[in-house]
């Protein structure tokens, strides 16, 4: 049983570092927010806690245990630029897992049946944790790397934009994240005229006459310049941030440790959910190793120290 786990040792680890490396590519991608990149690396997430938690459980050695969860994590890193936080990445990492990893196989030598849920809940709510937090710091770097770097990073902003979409619109008269500032401000113009004047009709001198005095009126009031050609996304994302640094003032340059601890924080509770979905996959991969008889069920007698009166 330990020989055939042992082999698996360095498919965890590849596992680990092909989790990373998917994660980097999706989260460095500015087109990040489409759902179905999410694909690859949430089957290299799961294949990795299953692995993680197999070798927990069946792994005899904790010094080849320790050693795939090393290379997994270090090997992880090496996407990243190096510098401090990627090295408290590391090292907060390998504490993290390697702590999932004694409170598992603590359980399981003192559980006196095989209840995998409750073995596992000891390490594995801890090792999704760490899992987050790996990302989370994959997530500040590419804020980092950002050329024109701002306190809102754009990809947290396209996120949050169809969130805000309905909001927008009851601001904004036919808001649309593609349509041009000017394209808006006709929209607007058509509510204020109402049904009875058929904006089409309106000579394009006027037109451009209203737009350039609207225009002039959004400049002033925002103290950016407006040509009408903007997207409004581009235009809204410029404004909060503006906004945004203009709240912080001198406290600016901890915004994005606080963006990515908040993106922590969402990983983090996107992890739940995918913890239940591991532990039934889990069980899944025990039943099938026991019918290929690669695990084994026995009956063992142990040892127990109480104290009685």
């Amino acid at each position: 049983l330990s020989k055939t786990l042992y082999d698996k040792l360095s498919e965890m680890a590849a596992s680990g570092i092909a989790n990373a490396y998917f994660w980097k590519q999706l989260i460095f991608s500015p087109a990040y927010t489409d759902i179905t990149l999410f694909s690859v690396p949430a089957a290299t997430l799961f294949l990795f806690a299953i692995l993680f938690s197999l070798l927990a459980l069946f792994g005899k050695s904790d010094t080849l245990g320790f050693s795939a969860i090393a290379a997994a994590f270090i090997g992880s890193f090496l996407f990243i630029p190096a510098g401090a936080v990627a090295f408290a990445g590391i090292a907060l990492a390998l504490a993290g897992s390697l702590l999932a990893l004694r409170r598992i196989r603590s359980e399981a030598k003192l559980a006196v049946s095989f209840n995998l849920s409750k073995i596992l809940r000891q390490g594995l709510p801890l090792f999704f944790t760490t899992l987050a937090f790996v990302v989370s710091v994959f997530y500040f770097s590419s804020i980092a790397l950002e050329k024109n770097q701002t306190i809102l990073p754009r990809s947290v902003f396209e996120l949050s934009l169809p969130l805000l979409q309905n909001t927008l619109q009851d601001l904004i008269p036919g808001f649309r994240a593609a349509a041009t500032v000017d394209e808006l401000l006709l929209e607007a113009a058509k509510s204020q005229l109402g049904a009875e004047v058929d904006i089409s009709k309106v000579p394009k001198s006027q037109l451009e006459k209203l737009l350039v005095e609207s225009r002039q009126s959004l400049s002033q009031g925002f103290g950016i310049k407006i040509t009408g050609k903007e997207k409004a996304a581009d235009l809204i994302y410029e404004l909060a941030n503006q906004k945004i640094e203009d709240f912080a003032g001198p406290y600016k340059r901890y915004l994005p440790y606080l963006t990515a601890f908040g993106f922590f924080l969402a990983v983090k509770v996107l992890t739940l959910p995918l913890y239940f979905i591991t532990l039934g996959l889990l069980w899944l991969a025990v039943q099938l190793l026991l019918f290929l008889r690669v695990l084994k069920k026995e009956i063992v007698t142990i040892q127990v120290e109480k104290v009685i009166l």
